[in-house]
């Protein structure tokens, strides 16, 4: 999604790249949560 989105930033300008900012930061939040819960742990 990002890869796509990165090749038309210039045409959605500063709306997209703080939208892209906005998915980024719920996707990191989400890497976060699941780092402390140890679902993460493979071994």
């Amino acid at each position: 999604f990002i890869f796509p989105w990165a090749t038309q930033l210039e045409r959605y300008g500063m709306f997209g790249l703080v939208e892209m900012g906005v998915f980024v930061f719920i996707l990191l939040l989400g890497l976060i949560y699941a780092w402390r819960k140890g679902v993460l742990r493979w071994v």
